[in-house]
């Protein structure tokens, strides 16, 4: 974890337009751990933040980040949608994986 905290990687030109992730780990007063997640296409930065094994809910600008953006289909685009809250989860499934699963609200 601490080879990657804070640390932006930059990505060479790609199919999904991605500039950059950034992954910024941190424990409240609680000692519980969260994470950060930052991911830059086009020049716009998306973020998203994440508990260590329990949902985090968390409101930004991450559901405009979309698999369909690239092709005129994100969801920023239909009438009338608007973002609410959102919750997401992390865990180290090994030393070098890490999963964070997001689950969006309508």
């Amino acid at each position: 974890m601490s080879q990657v905290n804070s640390k932006k990687l930059i990505f060479m030109d790609n199919e999904f337009l991605l500039d950059f992730v950034m992954l910024e780990f941190f424990e409240d007063t609680y000692n519980k751990l969260f994470l950060k997640l930052s991911l830059s296409r086009r020049g716009k930065v998306y973020e998203l933040r994440a508990a260590r094994h329990s949902w985090q809910p968390f409101q930004s600008n991450f559901y405009k980040f979309s698999p369909f953006d690239r092709l005129n289909y994100a969801t920023d685009q239909v009438p009338g949608y608007k973002s609410g809250t959102s919750f997401a989860s992390f865990a180290w499934l090994d030393e070098c994986t890490l999963e964070i699963m997001m689950r969006y609200t309508d």
